[in-house]
């Protein structure tokens, strides 16, 4: 079962504290939390793909990496 609150609450303090500290670009943290929150329960809710593309794995990290590194301010 997925649980909504927790996956907002962890994404909402994990951006709260990287916006604090400088480390994100300067976007609108209502919007940049969103947008995560969205990412991050739509790869909850199609975790069942993932394990049917267990071969592409390293592909996905690489993406996911990607994304998150184009938020870093530095």
């Amino acid at each position: 079962k997925i649980s909504l609150e927790y996956i907002t609450g962890k994404v909402n303090a994990i951006v709260s504290k990287l916006i604090q500290e400088n480390q994100l670009k300067a976007y609108d943290d209502d919007v940049l939390k969103n947008l995560l929150n969205g990412w991050f329960m739509h790869i909850a809710i199609h975790a069942k793909n993932l394990k049917e593309l267990a071969d592409k794995k390293g592909q996905f990290i690489a993406i996911y990496r990607g994304f998150l590194l184009s938020l870093k301010d530095k």
